[in-house]
């Protein structure tokens, strides 16, 4: 099959790119933000080529992302969503058994990575782009992707949206410390292999840096999208016609994103508040049915409700019917470096927001800006719900603030302008040599969230 763009008109003076990413229209948050910035170019025409995602290809993932796999079944096929064609990388129905077995997994991946990286080699052939960029630098995703653009001679910018290797391990429960080795061996030479690379958050550039990645490196955050994601007028104040003080949590439920830490604040704030308050969960992930199922057997069930995973264009209404936003994520690996795309969300919507105080969130936001907490004992935290519960005052200024902060440095298409100059510098340096990096050097990486836009 030939690899066409099946889009709006492309203007001929537009520079091309080839785009490679896991979820196609976007499912997770940083293919969210791939699409976002790539959707919003003003003069880069952009196609995709679409990789199995390794948790669906082994079928441990959540039950609604299993028909996701069938994308990579039968013939290749070609998919148009906001006008980006995206190719779809197949598998023989043999192989994507394999994945299936824990016994065969290894064998089932080995195998794969080269017929994928074959026909991703082709797409580019033909395709011929000037750049192409890889949307992180998973397993297959990142692999696939550098190794097509290497067979091409193409430059190639590298999104890096986590710290991979963390959150694979502490999504899935891997304790396997060579697999763990394995895949952080894997990420590092995806990392190695990029001519440019984009992180999230200097926390994370210094992770990117450990593994000896030395092409040059630039911020560019997570953000919002302000035309969907804006204030509307709440019909009923919290505490009128009966309504509940409402606390939401949206975003996937792992044991990483703060559950043991919110069922205790459940526990914590009903008993204080009773039928006051009311809490919201939308999401799905690993750990969702067990969070569930313990607010439950704690007695807490009738003041939660678990709306499970909700389409993307339901979420600003679902984020404006509550009172007051969660990011209670603990400090591990994989949050250390991270910088929510739910918090920007949250803002945006003008919602004041309980945020742990790690040094992503802390790039971004102040006390003025956010409740920004350190300490994740439930009481503290429940001080602070209570305080705001009988204060719309203090709600609404933090909102407003939350609110102005997002309009004027995190909208996706301000941050789109920063991105598309980081894919004009990738071209334009992709031949020039780097300094050997130094572990014991000072990071200093330009920011794009102190930059409002022009």
């Amino acid at each position: 099959m030939r690899f066409v763009a099946r889009g709006p008109r492309v203007d001929e003076g537009k520079r091309r790119a080839i785009v490679f990413a896991e979820y196609f229209p976007p499912y997770m948050s940083s293919d969210r933000r791939l699409f976002h910035l790539v959707s919003n170019l003003q003069d880069w025409s952009v196609s995709a080529v679409i990789t199995p995602p390794l948790r669906v290809l082994t079928k441990r993932c959540e039950s609604r992302l299993l028909p996701y796999g069938r994308s990579f079944a039968g013939g290749e096929k070609v998919r148009t969503h906001g006008g980006i064609a995206a190719t779809y990388l197949t598998l023989p129905g043999w192989l994507r058994r394999m994945f299936e077995r824990t016994a065969t997994l290894p064998l089932a991946y080995a195998a794969s990575i080269p017929l994928l990286i074959a026909r991703a080699a082709q797409l580019v052939r033909q395709a011929d782009p000037d750049l192409c960029v890889v949307g992180h630098p998973s397993f297959i995703t990142g692999v696939v992707g550098v190794a097509a653009a290497k067979l091409n001679g193409k430059p190639i910018l590298l999104d890096y949206p986590d710290a991979w290797t963390a959150l694979a391990a502490e999504t899935s429960g891997l304790r396997n410390a060579a697999a763990t080795a394995t895949l952080k061996a894997i990420e590092a030479a995806v990392a190695r292999a990029a001519d440019r690379i984009v992180v999230i958050t200097d926390s994370l550039a210094r992770y990117v840096r450990s593994m000896g990645a030395r092409a040059p490196m630039s911020i560019v955050s997570n953000g919002a999208e302000l035309d969907r994601f804006r204030p509307t007028p709440d019909r009923r104040a919290a505490g009128s016609d009966g309504r509940p003080f409402r606390v939401l949590f949206a975003g996937r439920l792992e044991q990483w994103s703060g559950v043991r830490e919110m069922t205790a604040l459940v526990d914590e704030v009903v008993s204080r508040a009773c039928s006051r308050v009311e809490f919201h969960f939308v999401g799905d992930g690993g750990a969702a049915v067990n969070f569930q199922r313990r607010l439950e057997v704690r007695g807490l069930g009738a003041h939660c409700r678990f709306h499970g995973y909700q389409p993307y264009w339901l979420m600003p209404g679902l984020i404006a019917g509550c009172d007051l936003a969660l990011l209670l994520f603990p400090d591990t690996q994989t949050t250390r470096p991270s910088s929510p795309v739910k918090l920007f969300e949250y803002m945006a919507m003008g919602k004041p927001v309980i945020a742990t105080g790690l040094p992503g969130v802390r790039e971004v936001v102040t006390d003025g800006e956010a409740i920004i907490v350190d300490d994740l004992r439930p009481a503290q935290i429940a001080d602070h719900v209570m305080r705001l519960m009988d204060s719309p005052e203090e709600r609404e200024r933090i909102g407003h603030a939350a609110q102005r902060l997002v309009n004027e440095r995190f909208g996706w298409r301000h941050l789109a302008g920063l991105f598309e100059a980081e894919m004009d510098r990738a071209v334009a340096v992709a031949r020039v040599p780097v300094p050997a990096y130094s572990s014991g050097a000072a990071v200093v990486v330009p920011s794009a969230n102190s930059a409002s836009p022009p």
